[in-house]
């Protein structure tokens, strides 16, 4: 949306047909090494099927560069060089993009995913899809070792209360939308740098728009803390309708390896509220093969999981890029350890019944097959 706009106000026509474009904007993602490949992969195929300039923009470029020239031979532009870039290549005068920023939201697709894809086998429909998707902030103050993405994001900057009051405004009072999800790389944080915060925001928003219901994405168990008894509370009133805590551990040795801030007595006090109020809809983050994990330390995350039963998992295993702290870690955990404990994990995410996407397994291979074919029109 911000480059759309960008692009516009400075009489450029954005079209969404690669075949008559004169340039053709690729966003990357350097998550998981799944996601990296079909980043790859996607600018290649661009490069080889269409005439125009492929620029690779998104995390990428600064997770791994070398990877990136190595494979791609293109335009390659790091997230926090692309004000300048932008005003640069497309003849902009200075500081236009930096005006040029809009309200990310995205509306609700449908009110259930799974009759959705049951209806339109093909379609690229999530969990998220069900909610109208509100951006509050980006970036992310903190400094897990193991996180690259952290290197790619500006600094941390939030949108004004009242630009997300407006933008829900349309949406809840004309269209209907009563679902909102809260996005950002920590939300959490929202608020810290304008004298605002999570809560406070909530409050707003309900305050303006009663009938609505709030699922929370990226909130960091840390900030959960932070809040608690405003958590607790909206979770009594029922505000909260889902909550997205990614824990990546359950051992505290690695979780202090991680500098991931929050102690298993903590994500014991979480999710103990959480179950103590009847409150399930909650799902989790997991890093599988952090260097040193052992095979009780994995056996801890195992038990949490059992234990607390989230209705979803994302299972990643352990990224070793040259570029984050951790990868100066000695004590790396061989793929094959890895793999094994992939499986055993999957095995028990199938026995609480829940819904997991696991590197290489079908989930996500089935999502970036729906992904690039609308891509590709097909």
């Amino acid at each position: 949306m911000h480059y759309k706009c960008f692009l516009e106000k400075n009489g450029h026509e954005v079209i969404f047909d690669p075949k008559g474009a004169d340039v053709i904007l690729v966003w990357t993602c350097g998550y998981r090494k799944d996601v990296i490949e079909n980043s790859v992969s996607e600018l290649n195929r661009y490069k080889s099927e269409y005439p125009g300039a492929i620029i690779a923009l998104g995390c990428l470029p600064d997770i791994d560069r070398g990877l990136l020239k190595n494979a791609f031979k293109g335009i390659i532009v790091p997230w926090k060089e692309e004000v300048e870039f932008f005003e640069e290549y497309f003849h902009a005068a200075p500081g236009s993009f930096t005006r040029c920023s809009p309200v990310f939201y995205e509306n609700e697709i449908c009110r259930d995913a799974a009759e959705y894809r049951r209806l339109y086998p093909e379609a690229d429909v999530i969990f998220a899809d069900q909610f109208f998707k509100l951006l509050i902030s980006q970036g992310c103050p903190y400094e897990c070792s193991y996180c690259t993405e952290r290197l790619a994001f500006p600094p941390y900057k939030s949108v004004s209360e009242d630009e997300l009051v407006e933008a829900c405004r349309i949406p809840v009072e004309q269209q209907g939308q009563r679902r909102i999800m809260l996005i950002g790389d920590c939300i959490g944080k929202y608020g810290s740098d304008i004298g605002s915060s999570l809560p406070r925001l909530i409050r707003r928003l309900h305050a303006k728009h009663p009938q609505t219901v709030y699922a929370l994405q990226n909130f960091h168990p840390r900030n959960f803390l932070d809040f608690y008894e405003d958590m607790e509370y909206f979770l009594k009133e029922g505000w909260i309708v889902h909550i997205n805590l990614p824990i990546q551990s359950a051992s505290d040795r690695v979780l202090s390896a991680m500098k991931r801030q929050h102690t298993r007595k903590d994500l014991d006090r979480i999710f103990e509220l959480m179950v103590s109020m009847n409150f399930r809809k909650f799902d989790t983050h997991i890093i599988v093969g952090f260097p040193g994990e052992t095979e009780s330390d994995f056996m801890e995350t195992v038990d949490f999981l059992k234990k607390y039963r989230p209705m979803y998992a994302l299972v990643s295993k352990y990224y070793d890029a040259p570029t984050a702290v951790s990868f100066k870690i000695g004590n790396k955990i061989d793929n094959d350890t890895i793999q094994r404990r992939l499986e055993l994990i999957e095995n028990v995410m199938k026995k609480i019944g829940a819904v997991y996407n696991i590197d290489g397994a079908d989930f996500m291979q089935d999502r970036l097959r729906r992904i690039n074919r609308q891509v590709k029109g097909i």
